[in-house]
């Protein structure tokens, strides 16, 4: 199984630890450290994050091929930067302008491809039109970054939820596309991450 770096990023109050603990709780547990998580009323997947730190356990999950371990290297193989999608119009520009700074910058230079996660869709009842306005403004930010589209991911998730984490989520239907066969298959964040 490849080991690969991960790095996730975002403002505060964005479901960071969420979306970190939902992926190691979905795609990571073993039993003993299940055990644990119980024995210490770990509950919500934010707590996950902060009780790994506290007790040295590595953060890191698994997908079918890949071993995603946690860093704050500014030049993981894969950058998640977290949007909050149920923020206010002022909120999201600060957030697209610090994600064109930090890119600018070099606070993180992904190696192999950059995830923008647009989080907390459920609390917008997964409006097509937000995702869509979003989308748009991301890829007006990035456009001045040295990050290319082919290698840019953007994904409209509930890390609390675990929608389109690991299975397609039927909130948003508009974003499957049709397949071989006629059926329709949707974008996880898994998936996304196996590429």
């Amino acid at each position: 199984m490849t080991s690969k770096t991960i790095r996730i990023l975002g403002g505060d109050g964005v479901g960071k630890k969420t979306l970190m603990g939902s992926l190691i709780y979905k795609c990571g547990l073993d039993m003993h450290v299940l055990e644990q998580l119980q024995g210490n009323q770990i509950q919500r997947y934010e707590e996950i994050v902060p009780f790994f730190r506290k007790n040295g356990i590595e953060e890191a999950f698994r997908t079918k091929s890949t071993r995603f371990v946690l860093t704050e290297d500014t030049t993981p193989d894969v950058a998640i930067w977290v949007i909050d999608a149920a923020a206010s119009g002022e909120s999201t520009k600060v957030a697209l302008n610090t994600l064109r700074d930090e890119l600018l910058r070099g606070v993180v230079k992904p190696v192999e491809k950059l995830v923008l996660v647009l989080n907390k869709m459920d609390a917008i009842e997964w409006s097509k039109d937000r995702f869509g306005t979003l989308r748009r403004g991301i890829q007006e930010s990035l456009q001045t970054t040295n990050i290319g589209q082919e290698t840019t991911h953007i994904l409209p998730v509930s890390a609390l939820r675990g929608a389109n984490l690991l299975d397609p989520s039927d909130e948003s239907p508009w974003l499957r596309t049709t397949v071989e066969g006629g059926e329709e298959d949707g974008v996880t964040l898994v998936r996304i991450l196996d590429q």
